[in-house]
């Protein structure tokens, strides 16, 4: 099967620009952690950027748009968000910029191990030998 960009041209945009956007954002939340912001009020002001941008879309379809039956789960999920959120901006304080980045990218081997414990996800040789390849070239940043 032979790749063709051509039809991932949009998605490669929005990666590229996801990540961009995200650096910016740990630059700031790094620049504002050094100049004597806690953690805290980091988050708060993240988070109250992120309504700026998300309240003129919630004004236009209406609330009842992120209405549903599940509250007591998506309650949990925002207060893990949040916490996890408040965490990852403690480390960008408090830790070298790139022992953060490196923890930051075993997410992916932590969802690949949450899948397999809780969705039963099918574990073959090729997902192993990532997961481990991946845990190694963390631990060789971080040394």
């Amino acid at each position: 099967m032979k790749f063709d960009i051509s039809q991932h041209k949009e998605a490669i945009f929005w990666s590229i620009l996801s990540s961009l956007l995200l650096s910016i954002m740990l630059a700031f939340a790094r620049y504002a952690a050094d100049s004597g912001y806690h953690p805290f009020q980091i988050v708060f002001l993240r988070n109250l950027i992120a309504i700026l941008f998300f309240l003129p879309w919630l004004l236009k379809n209406g609330v009842s748009i992120i209405e549903t039956e599940k509250t007591k789960l998506h309650i949990t999920r925002a207060t893990i968000g949040v916490a996890a959120m408040l965490l990852w901006f403690y480390a960008i304080a408090n830790m070298p910029l790139a022992e953060a980045m490196a923890i930051s990218f075993t997410g992916p081997i932590f969802t690949v191990i949450t899948a397999m414990i809780f969705l039963n996800e099918k574990m073959n040789l090729d997902k192993w030998l990532a997961i481990i390849a991946s845990f190694a070239g963390t631990m060789i940043i971080i040394r």
